[in-house]
């Protein structure tokens, strides 16, 4: 006796789930990438997929939310906004019957019974003649699992191939894994499509079963898996592309350099300053301060208002290309350089900041020969020394005051000199101002010894640090400008001077200078300047004859002895390091050492 036996729908579903989970464990990628690549016919056709992209991923973003009626209404009203914002009318129409068949194959199979890997091939033969985002887009409103590869793969195709192409190494392999990515996300809306048909026809008696929810799990874990492989490769073309991009920009730079002279120099400086970002933050340094206050008194001159100031506030924003070309072709280490460019935008000197540091703008355009005639008008003085650090010298100076500049931070010597000096003068019946200048590299320090002056009053003193760093760089500048041009201390007597003062600061050695006028001056130790002023007796009756200054020169030189220990201390990422140095105090060739200092201040 045959009787019909009717299954239970669910026992159905749960028998074709598996039979699916074995074609999933059992299935060989190799043999499945031929099958896949057997449907790939691609006509030529380009399709737009990323605005359906876009409006499937807003449709899924509230069909999956869960919230009152009023709030899904009002929902729905800016999805219907958003929609007409992708422009996706006349890609619709053309798109319809596509689309149209692909949700008539997954209902059918689904509904019929048909296994997961046959139903994704047919569907791959249906979009045999798109390319593979398109294969992606298709479908991807059927299942938000599979959005992430396929933005993947849309970036992939978005990829510049001006920097990158298919047959690229990097591009190459991802290009291969696109195919077995597209199988295993149609694949898995193919899984989740019957599982929603099994849903509506159970309506509300469905319950998922173990196996089924873990076939679902491990699709997951696969398209993850799948979309992390594809993130990293894409990262490996991003890399490409950056340095083909990296490598192009600073080839322009050299062809743009090259190529001069030009019109004018805005090309070359828009291309310098140009930024990855508009994002700007300050940056602070004794450099920074300097250059924006020349700036500033240039602004106060009539015939500069109308120039433009550009300036790069940190320099993480500068172009890398612009980085690479500095330190390779403009040779920047560590130390700040400043780089001219005349009004054609030619390199009129590959570090101007020694000549901007000792003459700011009177040394435009600094060109080597205008450095070489500054130094022809100048001579040792104290203008010289201290050019735009004080408003109140150049006043001291035509007045003909005598003047005292003096440096260290022994606060004893401070402390014993300044008391002495001021009883001399008044018992000399003289105005003498005393400036104190501080040591070089030194900050923290100077900070306390500011401080110190503050409440002690020895003399005057400069507040700004700035100011103290500014002294020493300018007589820094002062010697590498001198040594550039090939001076020496046997044959430059400003070179001499600076070379002393400089000496007397690397040896920790208190100092002083004593000048009266433009160009009467001396440059004294601290150790014996003071002994000379204690023993004021000894020479005040030459006052009358030569003057103070010259006074107390005359007996400073009787006093001082031959013995001495010099340091001159030179930073050595500024470049051109003499081999040959001469001692400032006795003209003897300096031994030479190599010193590693770590200096956090």
């Amino acid at each position: 006796m045959a009787s019909n036996i009717v299954q239970d729908p669910r026992t159905q579903t749960r028998q074709r789930r598996s039979e699916r989970n074995r074609m999933f464990a059992t299935s060989d990628d190799n043999a499945m990438m031929k099958q896949i690549l057997a449907t790939h016919v691609p006509d030529g056709r380009e399709v737009d997929v990323k605005p359906i992209l876009n409006l499937t991923e807003d449709i899924l973003q509230y069909v999956t939310h869960v919230g009152d009626g009023e709030k899904r209404t009002s929902e729905v009203g800016t999805l219907e906004k958003t929609a007409g914002l992708y422009d996706l009318e006349g890609m619709l129409e053309t798109l319809a019957f596509i689309i149209q068949k692909i949700s008539c194959e997954l209902a059918c199979r689904c509904a019929g019974g048909g296994d997961a890997h046959t139903t994704t091939l047919v569907l791959f033969n249906t979009l045999s003649s798109y390319p593979w985002d398109a294969k992606f887009e298709a479908l991807s409103k059927l299942i938000k699992a599979s959005i992430d590869v396929t933005k993947r793969i849309i970036e992939f195709k978005e990829l510049p191939s001006q920097y990158i192409s298919e047959d690229t190494p990097p591009m190459s392999i991802a290009i291969g894994n696109i195919p077995v990515a597209a199988y295993w996300t149609i694949r898995s809306i193919v899984a989740c499509a019957s599982q929603i048909v099994s849903l509506i026809g159970s309506r509300n008696e469905y319950i998922s079963s173990t196996t089924e929810a873990w076939e679902l799990s491990s699709l997951a874990h696969k398209v993850d898996t799948i979309d992390i492989h594809l993130k990293q490769q894409l990262i490996i073309c991003n890399e490409h592309i950056n340095e083909k991009k990296y490598l192009e920009s600073f080839k322009s730079l050299e062809d743009l350099f090259g190529t001069a002279p030009h019109i004018d120099n805005m090309k070359i400086i828009a291309k310098l300053l140009r930024g990855q970002n508009e994002e700007q933050q300050p940056l602070v340094s004794d450099e920074i301060v300097i250059l924006d206050q020349l700036y500033r008194e240039s602004r106060m001159r009539h015939e500069n208002q109308y120039e433009v100031w550009y300036s790069v506030y940190h320099p993480l924003i500068i172009e890398p290309a612009v980085i690479k070309y500095i330190k390779e072709v403009w040779n920047f280490s560590k130390k700040m350089i400043l780089v001219a460019l005349d009004p054609q935008g030619r390199v009129s000197s590959p570090n101007a900041l020694n000549m901007l540091w000792i003459w700011a703008n009177l040394a435009f355009p600094f060109t080597q020969e205008k450095e070489e005639d500054m130094w022809k008008t100048e001579n040792w003085s104290l203008q010289l020394l201290v050019d735009g650090l004080d408003p109140y010298i150049p006043d001291w100076i035509t007045e003909g005051r005598i003047i005292c500049l003096y440096g260290g931070e022994d606060i004893e010597w401070i402390r014993k000199f300044t008391q002495t000096a001021k009883a001399v003068a008044a018992a000399a019946g003289i105005t003498l101002e005393m400036v104190y200048v501080g040591k070089s590299n030194a900050k923290e320090r100077m900070q306390k010894m500011i401080a110190t002056f503050a409440v002690e009053k020895f003399s005057y003193f400069w507040p700004n640090l700035t100011s103290i760093w500014f002294f020493w760089a300018r007589l820094e500048s002062m010697l590498y400008s001198k040594l550039k041009h090939g001076k020496s201390v046997e044959n430059d007597h400003i070179l001499n001077e600076v070379m002393g003062l400089l000496s007397f600061d690397g040896s920790d050695q208190s100092w002083a200078i004593f000048c009266r006028g433009p160009n009467e001056i001396i440059k004294t130790k601290g150790v014996t300047a003071l002994n000379t002023l204690i023993e004021f007796e000894k020479w005040k009756a030459d006052i009358q004859q030569v003057g103070f200054v010259g006074a107390f020169g005359g007996y400073y030189k009787s006093i001082q002895s031959p013995h001495h220990c010099t340091r001159l201390i030179l930073p050595g990422s500024t470049g051109g390091i003499p081999e040959r140095v001469v001692c400032a105090e006795c003209g003897r060739q300096m031994e030479k050492y190599f010193m590693y200092s770590c200096c956090v201040e």
